[in-house]
């Protein structure tokens, strides 16, 4: 099939001007082929800075189903404005073998071809971030001398698009008002303030949940004393912030007294203290301990108390983040205490120079169970493969501009460590499953006979080769449990 694919930007010109008429008569004139041999994909009213178009989509599923044979595009600007998109697009179709032609472009399968087709994309991108580069300066400007900018509205104002001014909400200004009130006189967590918010059945800003962040944002804001800040964040990388001296301040009504916003962030800063430095001590279990009632993996704090730390391990299901406003069943938290880390991490210690004592109980307790090294293998490999599946996903999404770089770039940074994660327990996996009982005799040896003067970070390794994982529980009486999972067999303490 002999394909011809055209576009303009404006419905306007769809509907009233003569260049989509043009563009496939000039088209058809090329070919010199009979109509009934030729199928048009015309896309009027699209941007060409997007490949998200209707006709776009069904070209590229016929090209990919070796539908079309041959296809003609007026101009290489009618097929994208994005250099990147011109080049992702081209490549794909050739792939394909489809024999790509423009009629006013000397289109050439080579090198010098390909480096003017390049430049040809780059001067049309370029003329797209100069309008870009004009738009900001104007929105610059416009700040610069008080004036309210796109994304300037906030949860607690109305914006009058007509004077381009914002007012207090009367809806929405009072519940902004009861938030520092919550947090600088009653001294409530962001927690407890978006629980006690969704027990009021007040409407969040989105949705019908309240998040803690949601609250912890709104408490961050000092718009709501009256002083708007605008270009604090790099315009290229979004979450860069700028230095303080590059903000633009633009007044706004103020909601709330500087001095109570004030208070309102010394509360909340100190239950911000309670939850630093979590990182920072030594935790033998760190991502092998998991909770016994919900089954998720626990997380690590410390508190001080009377100058003295205390290590713990909780379950992150413990503590909710959001808080619904509708009266629908939610799943309740998990109920799993804290629970204290150095009881839990000497316990599980003694079982493991236990068994390093004694291999012959390890190969016993392995002859007791199923092994574990194929069916691991085969849950690893299907990880691996649902993460490079995300990952093409995430790619496609951003070549259809359906999602922004940003969010992209945070997705990916996400499914990047979970695949060095895997990749981990592959390697471990195909590393230590196969002779065990000689690796814990090995490790026994190499400890020497004063477990004592054994680093943390010996002791730390010793618990990853050896332990597959530990599943914590509190009985009736209080009594904490450890279910030690030793790779090829188990044990209670």
């Amino acid at each position: 099939m002999i394909a011809i694919y055209a576009r303009v930007s404006t419905e306007e010109q769809a509907l009233h001007g003569a260049s989509l008429i043009s563009q496939v008569e000039a088209c058809r004139q090329h070919l010199g082929s009979p109509a009934d041999t030729i199928q048009e994909f015309v896309d009027g009213g699209e941007s060409g800075a997007t490949l998200d178009r209707p006709q776009l989509a069904k070209l590229r599923q016929a090209i990919a189903q070796g539908q079309v044979s041959r296809l003609v595009i007026y101009d290489p600007d009618r097929l994208s404005r994005k250099l990147v998109h011109q080049l992702l697009l081209t490549e794909e179709f050739e792939r394909a073998g489809v024999s790509l032609e423009f009629v006013n472009f000397e289109w050439e399968q080579s090198p010098e071809g390909r480096l003017f087709y390049s430049l040809r994309g780059a001067i049309s991108e370029f003329e797209r971030e100069k309008i870009r580069e004009r738009t900001r300066r104007g929105w610059m400007t416009k700040a610069r001398h008080g004036q309210l900018v796109a994304g300037m509205q906030r949860y607690g104002y109305l914006y009058d698009p007509q004077t381009k001014t914002v007012r207090e909400d009367p809806e929405t200004a009072p519940v902004v008002r009861e938030i520092f009130r919550l947090a600088a006189e009653e001294h409530l967590s962001t927690g407890r303030i978006a629980q006690e918010l969704a027990r009021r059945r007040i409407k969040p800003p989105r949705g019908t949940v309240w998040w803690r962040d949601t609250v912890s944002k709104i408490l961050r804001n000092p718009a709501y004393t009256g002083l708007a800040y605008v270009h604090q964040y790099d315009s290229v990388v979004r979450y860069r912030p700028r230095d303080p001296d590059e903000w633009i301040a633009i007044e706004v009504p103020a909601i709330v007294d500087p001095e109570v916003w004030s208070q309102a962030r010394a509360v909340i800063y100190q239950y911000q203290k309670t939850w630093k430095g979590r990182q920072e001590l030594p935790m033998l279990l760190r991502r092998v301990v998991y909770c016994g009632q919900c089954g998720h993996m626990m997380s690590t704090n410390v508190r001080t108390l009377g100058g003295v730390t205390y290590r713990y391990y909780f379950c992150p299901n413990r503590h909710i983040r959001k808080y619904h406003t509708d009266a629908s069943p939610h799943p309740a938290p998990c109920t799993m205490p804290w629970i204290p880390a150095s009881p839990v991490e000497d316990a599980v210690w003694t079982d493991v120079v236990a068994l390093l004592d004694d291999p012959d109980a390890w190969k016993a307790a392995q002859e007791t169970v199923e092994p574990v090294g194929e069916s691991d293998a085969t849950r690893i490999a299907e990880d691996l493969q649902r993460v490079r599946r995300s990952r093409n996903r995430l790619l496609e999404l951003v070549r259809k501009e359906l999602i922004t770089l940003e969010d992209a770039e945070r997705d990916l940074g996400v499914l990047k460590k979970e695949e060095t994660r895997l990749k981990d327990e592959e390697d471990h996996l195909r590393q230590v499953q196969p002779s065990l009982p000689a690796i814990a005799r090995n490790v026994r040896e190499a400890m020497g006979p004063d477990l004592s003067v054994l680093s943390w970070e010996a002791r730390r390794e010793i618990i990853l080769r050896l332990i597959e994982k530990v599943t914590l529980s509190v009985d009736a009486t209080g009594t904490i449990q450890a279910a030690i999972q030793f790779i090829g067999g188990t044990s209670n303490r």
